[in-house]
């Protein structure tokens, strides 16, 4: 959706005070990985004692008021690994005396705590997972997997101080977020046949402020010992460069009716800003992650043109009772307001500032809200059915019907509401029914001596089956009642015989009704 709105300059420069754009500060980076593979091999380190403040004029953080039994002490002492050792020799400016002391005491708590344990592998969170479920305190159970990660985030923290990490598990692998504490100068190699991918990724996280996506394979590092560790371990994980300054945003919808002029605040669209050199983006969920909303907005003081993207992920829904579909009402109501052209009214805050406002109207020719609100209308039928019928219909967002399957449903739907009455006034032919002769024909003389307006009831010998997301269902009995006709055969009543299939016109007389509904409605 593009449209005009009243975003004035000064919030322009308002945003621009407020954040840090990507691009003012190219060494810091986040950098998250994806699954990685489990690996036994050793981590092997060559150590080097190293002068915090140099031992000779001239050397890194050389102080003329140090003794030289204060130079020779351990305080002025400190234990890296080759590599480190060098660095800071090489850069006093960024490892001032300061810093390595720091590292120097949080390095001997952390080895004070640790004396007499080892870190666990994975084996050893199996077991004592298995432990604990067999007898061990209950404690255990819940504090089993924080204490692995914490061990494993300390562990690979050893390889490269200058960074922080986070580690977390889900159903969708392990993820390892990677954060830099300082400038960290580095070599980053990209495979050629990945090389347009990564640029224009990389492209989108300067100018716009985009979260990169690549293989991890695709990558490679110098001068980064942790990273170098951890993507010689992954096979199949996931690359993501993330920008680092992300602020948290409230979307604020309303929707209002242009004929009857009222209007439906929706939930607060909760989410977070992400910018870049060329524009912001505002990307945010609501009704837990079902209604994800995506608004760009350009840096240029001159251009108030904001594009908005609402997406529903359908796929939250898999495999759930249809009956029950979390916020299946609300966004339902919202999609088709918004497919019948009513006004979007948004509102953008920070720390409840108002930074954006705006209003627009999905056009016509949006494709992906029609083709929503006609998938959301057909779900909300099948409700209808499965509640009618109780029968337990499973969701599945790959879901597919034909226009003419869609019809037949509405207008089952609709006799499942309200029995349908029609009058005289509504018929465009006198109605017709077929009769099985019977014997000697009896029946169909009884219809044709008749003079008088009768009542004629019609019951379907088999009930009608429909398929909604892969389950038959059986309907109730369809009954068509039928009050104030005259039967008048087609044929003479001499040519038939017994089991012949006799048509008869039924002729309304003047206060005829047809009544048609499910036998479960009465």
């Amino acid at each position: 959706m593009a449209r005009k709105d009243d975003f004035s300059r000064s919030v322009i420069r308002k945003l621009r005070e407020r954040v840090n754009l990507i691009c003012s500060n190219p060494d810091h980076r986040v950098f998250t990985f994806g699954p990685s593979s489990e690996s036994n091999e050793a981590i092997n380190n060559i150590g080097k004692a190293a002068h915090i403040c140099a031992a000779s004029k001239g050397g890194p953080r050389y102080k003329a008021e140090m003794t030289s039994e204060e130079r020779k002490s351990i305080d002025n002492a400190i234990w890296l690994c080759a590599s480190c050792a060098d660095k800071i020799d090489k850069d006093e400016q960024t490892y001032t005396e300061e810093k390595l002391k720091e590292w120097k005491s949080k390095a001997e708590e952390t080895a004070k705590s640790e004396q007499g344990n080892k870190l666990p592998g994975k084996e050893d969170a199996i077991d004592t997972l298995a432990m604990a479920l067999t007898g061990f305190p209950k404690r255990i159970i819940v504090d089993a997997i924080p204490n692995v990660h914490q061990a494993s985030e300390k562990a690979l923290e050893r390889l490269d101080p200058r960074f922080k990490v986070k580690i977390a598990h889900s159903e969708n692998g392990t993820h390892i977020g990677v954060r830099a504490k300082e400038n960290v100068p580095f070599k980053m190699n990209v495979k050629n046949n990945y090389a347009k991918e990564f640029y224009s990724g990389f492209n989108g996280l300067i100018n716009h402020g985009e979260e990169v996506k690549i293989e991890a394979r695709a990558i490679s590092f110098e001068n980064l010992p942790l990273h170098e560790e951890l993507l010689s371990q992954i096979t199949d994980g996931i690359l993501h460069i993330s920008p680092d300054k992300k602020i948290p945003a409230i979307q604020k919808l309303s929707i209002r009716d242009m004929v009857t002029n009222s209007v439906e605040i929706f939930d607060d669209i909760i989410g977070e800003i992400y910018c870049g050199c060329k524009s912001f983006t505002f990307k945010g969920t609501a009704c837990n992650g079902l209604l994800n909303l995506k608004l760009k907005k350009t840096m240029d003081d001159l251009d108030d043109t904001v594009s908005i993207i609402l997406s529903v992920s359908t796929k939250k829904w898999d495999q759930r009772d249809i009956r029950y579909l979390p916020y299946f009402d609300k966004i339902l109501s919202l999609i088709s307001r918004l497919a019948n052209g009513c006004e979007l009214t948004t509102v953008l805050e920070i720390e409840g500032q108002q930074m954006l406002t705006g209003v627009g109207v999905i056009n016509d020719d949006c494709d992906y809200i029609t083709w929503l609100y006609g998938f959301l209308k057909y779900v909300e039928q099948c409700k209808i059915v499965s509640e009618f019928t109780n029968v337990k219909l499973v969701f599945s967002s790959d879901v597919s019907c034909t226009a003419e399957e869609n019809r037949n449903l509405y207008n089952i739907v609709d006799l499942f509401k309200r029995t349908q009455i029609y009058t005289k006034d509504d018929l465009l032919s006198n109605p017709k029914c077929e009769l099985i002769v019977d014997s000697e024909a009896k029946n169909i003389e009884i219809l044709s001596s008749t003079k008088e307006p009768s009542f004629i009831e019609i019951r379907e010998v088999n009930k009608e089956q429909i398929i909604l997301f892969k389950k038959k269902i059986t309907l109730p009995l369809k009954i068509i009642s039928i009050r104030s006709v005259l039967p008048k055969l087609i044929e003479d009543i001499a040519v038939y015989e017994e089991g012949d299939i006799a048509i008869i016109e039924l002729v309304p007389c003047d206060d005829f009704s047809c009544e048609i509904y499910y036998e479960q409605n009465r």
